[in-house]
């Protein structure tokens, strides 16, 4: 093949696509039973029958340029498949902040201004806030984190707890105290401190298997490209002009690779690359792939009978997500995901999570009750949790900075994943960003002449 692509979460969706568009040969290799990664349609049986959900809540923002662009190549009617609205946040104790359907800036400032369970002097420090940032362009001291931002502009903790510390572990999954606040700027930036559309919010209108990874895959079907499915890449070596990949069934060979994994499954996977290529570049990408550090997310789906239940808001900030040491864990965010089966579903999403005592049945239980009990609902008839362990990384001052050469990282190898997005958190937008990118450097490799000679890092 001309250019195979190794993982198949959104990133290298993005790259199998953009090099098949080019009108290279495309390979697509990926380790699970279906494409989407941490972002895919899975069916769960909750006690009620079985019902299509998720693998881990994510929510869209306007600002995701290149993301809606990719649903929409390869699914003209993608804007059926979601749901936009503008950005409304709510949380308890009738906290609430809602954008103006007005012109950027005035869409924030009229939001400000008419927010509820703030009070004057909290949306004075909002707007400090926001204008400190404006008047730098949005940059910040080197090494700061989201804490000493906070501080430096005078943000009360009772505001912190309330609105920014919930907005930086959504955006970061990342708490403010070791978070980069580089990075919180630019989320800033792009969303509340854009044109108002990039602010709004998108969700599917079922799951977000439905928005890229299935119509993704019929579009790469359809135009040759091959994808094999619980196929997990075993070694890659890079032998004359060529990349060969050893497979279960045997060995594929590729003029030109995209590896689109996690961090430290790429590190592991280039370690095997040692033995064609020796030189200091391959040692450096892995050792700096190595020191991401992962950081779980737990989704936990809610359902109640239809009839015990209203429809709840969209989405719900939910506050401080531990009171005091002990207390049961509270999650970030709660969305309202509508009705299967009569039973109205929410998934709530526990950033930075730890299961009680190692056991998954207990963090059930305790996100539902503190949900529950924090909204004043009735108790959840059912409940099931997704839990990665190394769902993201931690988005500090210091991770390492992963780059993408029109070279390579490799002679014909390109990284793509949210971490190569220096300035941005792990998210779907910058997944595909990565993806976009390195499959367009790989497509580009044939009207290059072919890749480099070895240890041309």
């Amino acid at each position: 093949m001309d250019v195979c692509v190794i993982g198949g979460g959104w990133a290298g969706i993005a790259a199998a696509v953009e090099a098949c568009a080019a009108g290279r040969s495309v390979s697509l290799i990926e380790a699970a039973p279906q494409l989407g990664g941490r972002a895919r349609t899975i069916e769960v049986d909750m006690g009620f029958g079985l019902v299509r959900l998720d693998n881990g809540q994510h929510l869209m923002m306007g600002a995701y340029r290149e993301t809606l662009a990719l649903m929409n190549r390869v699914a003209p009617d993608s804007r059926q498949r979601l749901c936009r609205e503008p950005l409304v946040l709510r949380g308890p104790g009738g906290f609430t902040l809602q954008a103006a359907r007005l012109p950027a800036p005035f869409h924030l400032a009229v939001a400000f201004a008419r927010a509820r369970g703030l009070g004057l002097a909290g949306r004075a420090a909002c707007i400090r806030l926001m204008l400190s940032l404006w008047r730098h362009h949005w940059q910040v001291p080197e090494g700061e984190t989201v804490a000493q931002l906070l501080a430096r502009t005078g943000q009360p903790s009772w505001l912190i707890e309330r609105l920014w510390e919930p907005l930086c572990v959504s955006a970061l999954n990342t708490p403010t105290d070791i978070a980069c606040a580089r990075t919180f700027a630019a989320v800033l930036r792009d969303t509340l401190g854009a044109a108002r559309a990039a602010s709004d919010f998108i969700l599917p209108a079922d799951t977000l298997g439905d928005c890229l990874p299935e119509p993704a895959t019929a579009w790469l079907t359809g135009r040759g490209a091959r994808i094999l499915l619980r196929t997990p890449a075993r070694s890659i070596r890079h032998i004359g002009s060529e990349w060969h990949i050893a497979l279960p069934g045997g060995v594929h060979r590729a003029r030109a690779v995209v590896l689109a994994l996690p961090a430290a499954n790429s590190s592991r996977l280039m370690g095997s690359a040692l033995e064609s290529d020796n030189g200091p570049g391959i040692h450096a990408l892995c050792h700096a792939l190595s020191l991401f550090r992962s950081i779980p997310i737990a989704t936990t789906y809610l359902a109640w009978p239809e009839t015990d239940l209203s429809p709840l808001p969209r989405l719900t900030m939910l506050g401080k997500r531990r009171a005091q040491a002990g207390a049961a864990p509270l999650g970030d965010w709660l969305f309202d995901r509508g009705v299967q089966r009569g039973h109205r579903i929410a998934s709530v999403v526990v950033s930075n999570a730890a299961a009680p005592e190692g056991s998954l049945a207990a963090l059930t239980a305790a996100v539902s009750a503190s949900t529950a009990q924090a909204l004043r609902l009735p108790s959840p008839a059912y409940a099931f949790t997704v839990f990665e362990r190394r769902a993201t990384f931690a988005c500090v001052p210091e991770r390492p900075h992963i780059t993408q050469p029109i070279s390579g990282n490799l002679p014909g190898l390109w990284i793509a994943g949210d971490y190569t997005e220096r300035d941005y958190p792990a998210t779907i937008e910058s997944a595909v960003r990565s993806g976009l990118r390195a499959g367009a450097l790989a497509a580009g490799l044939m009207a290059r002449g072919g890749a480099a000679a070895p240890g041309n890092t």
